[in-house]
């Protein structure tokens, strides 16, 4: 019978994942609907950017989260709705509301529908005119949220978070309607729409934008309808009011997911006191979704199904009866039974245990071990772990201490990590960097392994670079300074070309959308005077003042050997044009030719010539498929 090897642990349950991996957002499916304003300030031209108008600005966010959310999330639905328009296309039959694209799931269709809005908008939907007059009865802004209420409550899924993204440049959307009575009561009545909608679990985000020349003053109008909890706004989770696509596509992105606890476990700092933490996600690897087996005639999923088979019978076993872990070359046999007692015993209730505290120079930069997670006190599982953990995390960070403490993982072991505490940084766009502490984690002495030692050869010095040839590298470095370079701008050029292949294949596109490699060497910054300076002062004191005549040279005679290789490609060519090989390998008369004729094929199509003649003519026959 045959023995089930586990991997490196045998304890760890067939379905766990590293908690690092967590993708999931907080809240599950999501149901969006995009309400855009369309009063005729959104067909304003924007300062310093590529987009016609500020609504295309907003289509191509859409586009953008839309692309994004079929990767990343593809349980979500999505719909589109126009507020502000000559047309009206809703069940209520209010003016100025267009429905683009009910709530639905993410599809090929929905993304085109919005791609076309964009082009096809004049022509059959129109902006706002004045023809829908100043009554407090005719309110587009209100009767667009009512209409996403309405396309998020026609769906019957009570677990799903229910959101509402707004886009409009119109910080006073009733300034201009009429008399001050009418202004007022519009405002009432949008602002208890709002409110209703938020009293059923539907969240109302705003994308605002700046018109040319002005700020977008959020106090006018959207503060009241929109409700921010203190904690968000202090954090700058509220959007900041943008002009360019770059930053209003950064602001739709940033909001996308909720925030996400990849855990929440109990931190016992010493006896009696103890508190709740949660743990957050604040980098994690970016990696190609895993592809899924499909059938060939109808795409549809397919499940793949794995059996034990016993090694003496060939019999189909129900399940390997028993796994076994390896310590030297003995193998430790557990039963099922065995393992389960096991976990039971080891899997207590997850709580991190404080050892002590040091110095922070004592922690260095290679003991980490994999990426941190930051660590917050989560007041709702105990009351006062908030203060609790303040009064650690300030002595913390006047002190310059980090402490020691020991966590249990994921595989039942204990894990040695290193909390260090962060200082909060604002500036005025918001929150830069949050308060709390990374937890860094820590190798045990056998995880550590020490680089060898190279020493010289018998009595040769080891060799050393002259101070001259350090000078000039030390110029060269600081002539090609990156001066704007952040890790935050640069896109993985892989994942970037997988999805893009996958967006032209899912859109039956033609052509693959191009994106920029930001890894690619900065060919400008090298060509400048003084960079190209410092290039060649480094080459020349490193290789000598003729270094550039001697590539040239190298250079020179590997291009005549590549031009001698062409001609006798070029000659062999031709002589083997004479031949009729096909006629020749039907008849079997390959052997009655010399082995510099049968080179003269070989050549001509780029084959090898070496070996015998017989290895030749095989050669010749497998290339010919004879």
């Amino acid at each position: 019978m045959d023995w089930e090897e586990h991997g490196d642990n045998p304890f760890e349950d067939d379905d766990e994942e590293v908690d690092t991996d967590h993708q999931e957002s907080a809240g599950g499916k999501q149901l969006i609907v995009y309400l855009v304003d369309c009063c005729p300030d959104m067909f304003l031209e924007p300062e310093d950017s590529a987009h016609a108008t500020y609504f295309d600005m907003a289509l191509q966010a859409i586009v953008a989260d839309l692309k994004y959310r079929v990767l990343a999330s593809d349980k979500d639905q999505a719909g589109v709705c126009f507020f502000n328009t000559r047309e009206k296309k809703n069940i209520q039959e209010w003016d100025g509301v267009y429905v683009l694209h009910e709530v639905g799931p993410l599809s090929v269709q929905l993304i085109q529908n919005v791609r076309a809005a964009s082009r096809e908008f004049e022509h059959k939907i129109g902006s706002w005119n004045a023809s829908f007059g100043s009554s407090a009865a005719k309110n587009p802004l209100q009767h667009g949220l009512w209409t996403a209420q309405s396309l998020l409550q026609s769906l019957s899924m009570k677990k799903a978070v229910k959101r509402v993204l707004l886009f409009t440049n119109d910080d006073d959307p009733f300034g201009g309607v009429g008399s001050a009575a009418v202004a007022s009561d519009k405002t009432k009545m949008t602002v208890q729409r709002a409110n209703d909608m938020q009293g059923l679990g539907i969240s109302i985000e705003l994308f605002p934008m700046n018109r040319p020349g002005e700020e977008f003053n959020v106090g006018l109008f959207y503060r009241d309808m929109v409700k921010v909890d203190d904690e968000d706004e202090k954090s700058g989770y509220m959007v900041v009011a943008t002009q360019r696509f770059e930053d209003l596509l950064y602001q739709v992105k940033k909001k996308t997911y909720s925030k996400r606890v990849l855990r929440q476990l109990k931190f016992n700092i010493c006896h009696g006191v103890e508190i709740a933490v949660s743990m957050y996600a604040m980098l994690r690897e970016a990696k190609p979704p895993k592809h899924e087996l499909v059938r060939a005639r109808d795409n549809l999923p397919v499940k793949t199904e794995t059996a034990n088979i016993c090694n003496d019978t060939g019999a189909i076993m129900p399940s390997a009866s028993k796994k076994f872990y390896k310590y030297g070359d003995e193998k430790v046999v557990f039963t099922q039974k065995e393992l389960t007692e096991v976990k039971s015993l080891m899997s207590g209730r997850p709580v991190m245990k404080l050892l002590g505290f040091k110095p922070l120079a004592c922690l260095k930069d290679y003991h980490n071990l994999r990426p941190s997670v930051f660590i917050y006190p989560d007041e709702s599982a105990v009351s006062g772990s908030t203060r609790v953990f303040i009064a650690l995390h300030k002595p913390m960070l006047r002190l310059g201490r980090f402490a020691v403490c020991v966590t249990p993982s994921h595989l039942y072991e204990p894990l040695l990590v290193a909390l260090v505490a962060q200082e909060e940084v604002v500036d005025e766009a918001g929150q830069l960097t949050p308060p709390g502490m990374q937890m860094i984690y820590l190798p045990y002495c056998d995880d550590i392994r020490y680089p060898e030692k190279i020493s010289a050869d018998g009595d040769k010095p080891s060799a050393r670079a002259a101070d001259d040839q350090i000078s000039r590298a030390m110029t060269m470095i600081q002539k090609l300074n990156l001066t704007d370079f952040s890790m935050q701008g640069i896109h993985n050029p892989g994942l970037q070309r997988h999805y893009a292949v996958l967006e032209a294949c899912a859109l039956q596109e033609d052509t693959v959308s191009d994106f920029k490699d930001d890894t690619l060497p900065n060919e400008k910054g090298f060509a400048k005077p003084s960079a190209v300076a410092a290039i060649t002062a480094f080459k020349d004191e490193v290789y000598g003042p003729n270094h550039d005549a001697e590539e040239a040279e190298a250079a020179a005679k590997a291009g005549a050997g590549a031009q001698k290789r062409k001609a006798a490609a070029e000659a062999a060519a031709t002589q083997a044009a004479s031949y009729d090989w096909g006629q020749l390998a039907k008849a079997g008369k390959f052997k009655s030719l010399t082995v510099v004729e049968l080179k003269f094929y070989l050549a001509a199509h780029g084959l090898s010539q070496v070996g015998k003649k017989d290895v030749l003519i095989q050669r010749i026959l497998d290339h010919l498929k004879v």
